[in-house]
């Protein structure tokens, strides 16, 4: 009996032939429009599963995308303060360039996020969810899912800083672009009780809103004591309880807002006070 051969049986076949194609050739199934860049996909391989564009690709950006960020040029910066213990000591600090997000990461955006990869958004506030607003409500873990999704990654602690008193265009300020509080961020004085749409205050000397007030930004770095002497990119101790925020919120003084204070909570804490920027290597 003759066997008939069906549009399914053919497009079983190309697959299977697609998928023995894969094992053969591995790293070299795409092929490179140059010299330099097929190299540049040796050299990456080296490193990487070659299997992994099998998998699915939606759940991450593969591409560096600097829109909406700022370029920090690397430096050497006094972190810390006097004021509270917590942080003390005042240290040397030495960190490489990096970019910074200019805004808080958006309930559009994290929204985008949500749907893009199947995940829940956050408990709605009392004010409701605005596009414009900074998101809240992530706890640390979402938002690190958030920042690898976008090819990104949640700041250091110190990286955190270094922007907030503007890099190497420090004016010193006592707050994120300002010695008053009320002409950058948003507290309990002049928030009314709740979010504000990012980027409506004067931004700082890099061009970064909303780093002091708003909303409270996580950190990667686990929570702890600073250590004496200088450091190089440091990424805090290695394991905790509590993972740091910075920057204070629309919820409390303006003494929560001044650049060196830091606090912490629990990564899987959410809260309508905590959101988060991202940053990204240069």
């Amino acid at each position: 009996m003759k066997t008939r051969f069906t549009s399914t049986h053919i497009f079983s076949l190309l697959l299977s032939a697609f998928g023995i194609a894969i094992l053969i050739l591995g790293t070299g199934f795409f092929p490179a429009s140059s010299n330099e860049e097929y190299e540049n996909i040796q050299l990456r391989n080296k490193n990487t599963n070659p299997y992994t564009f099998l998998l699915s690709s939606h759940l991450f950006k593969t591409q560096q995308d600097t829109t909406g960020m700022v370029f920090v040029q690397g430096g050497i910066f006094n972190m810390g303060s006097t004021v509270f213990e917590n942080e003390m000591p005042i240290h040397e600090v030495e960190l490489d360039d990096f970019y910074i997000g200019r805004y808080e990461v958006t309930v559009k955006q994290y929204r985008d996020f949500c749907e893009e990869t199947g995940r829940d958004m956050p408990k709605e506030p009392m004010w409701g969810w605005n596009d414009a607003h900074p998101v809240v409500g992530v706890t640390w873990d979402d938002a690190s899912q958030y920042a690898k999704w976008a090819g990104k990654r949640l700041p250091t602690e110190a990286e955190w800083e270094y922007a907030a008193r503007g890099g190497i265009k420090t004016q010193h300020y006592t707050y994120s672009g300002a010695n008053y509080a009320e002409v950058v961020g948003w507290f309990e004085r002049n928030s009314v009780e709740m979010v504000q749409p990012v980027g409506l205050k004067k931004p700082n000397e890099l061009g970064t809103y909303d780093m002091s007030g708003n909303v409270w930004e996580w950190c990667s770095d686990h929570y702890g004591r600073y250590r004496q002497g200088r450091t190089k990119n440091p990424v805090g101790i290695v394991q905790g309880l509590n993972r740091c925020i910075r920057g204070g919120s629309w919820f409390g003084n303006k003494g929560n807002l001044r650049i060196a204070n830091r606090y912490y909570n629990p990564q899987g804490f959410g809260s309508n006070l905590i959101g988060f920027r991202v940053v990204m290597d240069k």
